[in-house]
């Protein structure tokens, strides 16, 4: 059961990053993500919606990285400062982006607390790389 709940948690992790980032960045480019990143991209002096783009490609990289189970740990790491990085760069820099930042940070915490759970336990036995009853 555990490697089944890891794998679930896994699963859960890879969609929330594949939702925002494929659908809501690269696909269907979502008109709240977009103003929120508009003023950094100006700064920067970039496309806006290129912009968008690029930060939707490292977060549909990182939810196939999430989902493979490789390197779980370093993932989930991985997935926990980005996490982080983009909370505070919205709500730092996003000139008025984001209109409630206790809200993003409150319903972030749930992937927040996949990540260390994915971190403390390792993905379990489904994944790329581990082998065939190891566990962790």
């Amino acid at each position: 059961m555990r490697d089944r709940s890891l794998l679930l948690l896994r699963c859960v992790a890879a969609l929330v990053w594949l939702y925002n980032g494929l659908w809501q960045k690269i696909l269907l480019p979502d008109p709240t993500h977009l103003a929120i990143v508009l003023p950094t991209a100006n700064q920067l002096g970039l496309a806006p919606l290129m912009f968008l783009g690029v930060i939707g490609l490292v977060e549909t990289v990182l939810a196939l990285w999430i989902l493979s189970g490789w390197r779980c740990r370093l993932a989930n790491a991985a997935q926990m400062a980005l996490l982080l990085a983009l909370n505070l760069a919205g709500i730092l820099f996003g000139d008025g982006g984001v209109e409630n930042p206790v809200a993003l940070l409150v319903n972030n915490l749930p992937l927040f607390a996949i990540g260390m759970v994915l971190i403390m336990e390792g993905p379990g036995r489904f994944a790329l790389g581990v082998p065939h009853g190891k566990r962790g």
